[in-house]
Protein backbone atom coordinates (compact mmCIF):
# COMPACT_ATOMS: atom_id res chain seq x y z
CA UNK A 1 0.00 0.00 0.00
CA UNK A 2 2.79 2.48 0.86
CA UNK A 3 4.70 1.49 -2.26
CA UNK A 4 1.61 2.12 -4.37
CA UNK A 5 1.14 5.62 -2.90
CA UNK A 6 4.80 6.40 -3.46
CA UNK A 7 4.48 5.39 -7.12
CA UNK A 8 1.34 7.52 -7.51
CA UNK A 9 3.05 10.55 -5.96
CA UNK A 10 6.04 10.02 -8.25
CA UNK A 11 3.75 9.88 -11.30
CA UNK A 12 1.96 13.05 -10.14
CA UNK A 13 5.30 14.81 -9.60
CA UNK A 14 6.49 13.83 -13.07
CA UNK A 15 3.18 15.01 -14.60
CA UNK A 16 3.45 18.39 -12.80
CA UNK A 17 7.06 18.76 -13.90
CA UNK A 18 6.15 18.00 -17.52
CA UNK A 19 3.28 20.49 -17.38
CA UNK A 20 5.57 23.19 -15.97
CA UNK A 21 8.15 22.48 -18.67
CA UNK A 22 5.47 22.72 -21.35
CA UNK A 23 4.23 26.04 -19.94
CA UNK A 24 7.81 27.34 -19.86
CA UNK A 25 8.35 26.33 -23.50
CA UNK A 26 5.12 28.08 -24.51
CA UNK A 27 6.16 31.20 -22.63
CA UNK A 28 9.60 31.17 -24.27
CA UNK A 29 8.05 30.65 -27.71
CA UNK A 30 5.79 33.65 -27.15
CA UNK A 31 8.71 35.79 -26.00
CA UNK A 32 10.74 34.71 -29.04
CA UNK A 33 7.85 35.58 -31.35
CA UNK A 34 7.58 39.05 -29.79
CA UNK A 35 11.33 39.56 -30.04
CA UNK A 36 11.32 38.44 -33.68
CA UNK A 37 8.48 40.86 -34.44
CA UNK A 38 10.33 43.72 -32.76
CA UNK A 39 13.45 42.89 -34.73
CA UNK A 40 11.52 42.89 -38.01
CA UNK A 41 9.99 46.26 -37.15
CA UNK A 42 13.43 47.64 -36.28
CA UNK A 43 14.92 46.49 -39.59
CA UNK A 44 11.99 47.98 -41.52
CA UNK A 45 12.37 51.32 -39.76
CA UNK A 46 16.12 51.30 -40.44
CA UNK A 47 15.52 50.57 -44.13
CA UNK A 48 13.04 53.45 -44.31
CA UNK A 49 15.52 55.76 -42.60
CA UNK A 50 18.34 54.76 -44.96
CA UNK A 51 16.01 55.39 -47.89
CA UNK A 52 15.11 58.86 -46.59
CA UNK A 53 18.77 59.71 -46.06
CA UNK A 54 19.63 58.66 -49.63
CA UNK A 55 16.73 60.76 -50.94
CA UNK A 56 17.87 63.80 -48.96
CA UNK A 57 21.48 63.36 -50.10
CA UNK A 58 20.43 63.08 -53.74
CA UNK A 59 21.74 59.55 -54.16
CA UNK A 60 18.44 57.71 -54.18
CA UNK A 61 18.27 54.19 -55.49
CA UNK A 62 15.36 53.11 -57.68
CA UNK A 63 13.80 51.29 -54.71
CA UNK A 64 13.86 54.55 -52.75
CA UNK A 65 11.95 56.36 -55.48
CA UNK A 66 9.41 53.54 -55.75
CA UNK A 67 8.96 53.42 -51.97
CA UNK A 68 8.50 57.20 -51.91
CA UNK A 69 5.87 56.90 -54.62
CA UNK A 70 4.07 54.16 -52.71
CA UNK A 71 4.14 56.00 -49.41
CA UNK A 72 3.14 59.34 -50.94
CA UNK A 73 2.90 60.90 -47.51
CA UNK A 74 4.67 63.87 -46.01
CA UNK A 75 8.03 62.87 -44.52
CA UNK A 76 9.16 64.09 -41.16
CA UNK A 77 12.53 64.92 -42.76
CA UNK A 78 10.87 67.16 -45.31
CA UNK A 79 12.25 65.31 -48.31
CA UNK A 80 11.49 67.33 -51.43
CA UNK A 81 11.65 64.72 -54.17
CA UNK A 82 9.49 65.24 -57.22
CA UNK A 83 7.36 62.16 -57.78
CA UNK A 84 7.36 60.67 -61.25
CA UNK A 85 5.31 57.84 -62.62
CA UNK A 86 6.60 54.49 -61.28
CA UNK A 87 7.58 53.21 -64.72
CA UNK A 88 9.83 56.27 -65.16
CA UNK A 89 12.08 54.87 -62.43
CA UNK A 90 12.79 51.83 -64.59
CA UNK A 91 13.77 53.77 -67.72
CA UNK A 92 17.48 53.78 -68.38
CA UNK A 93 18.40 51.21 -65.72
CA UNK A 94 21.08 48.69 -66.58
CA UNK A 95 20.54 44.96 -66.14
CA UNK A 96 22.59 45.08 -62.93
CA UNK A 97 20.46 47.95 -61.61
CA UNK A 98 17.28 46.03 -62.45
CA UNK A 99 18.66 42.97 -60.66
CA UNK A 100 19.47 45.12 -57.61
CA UNK A 101 15.99 46.63 -57.73
CA UNK A 102 14.45 43.17 -57.92
CA UNK A 103 16.45 42.05 -54.87
CA UNK A 104 15.46 45.20 -52.96
CA UNK A 105 11.79 44.60 -53.76
CA UNK A 106 12.03 40.98 -52.59
CA UNK A 107 13.71 42.11 -49.38
CA UNK A 108 11.06 44.76 -48.74
CA UNK A 109 8.28 42.20 -49.21
CA UNK A 110 9.69 40.11 -46.35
Amino acid sequence: KVKKRREEREKERIARQQELEMLQRLKEAEQFKEWEQQEDEFHLEQAKLRSKVRLVDGRAKPIDRLAKYIEAEEDDLGVGVELKEPYAVLKGLSIDDLDDLSEDIKRSEE
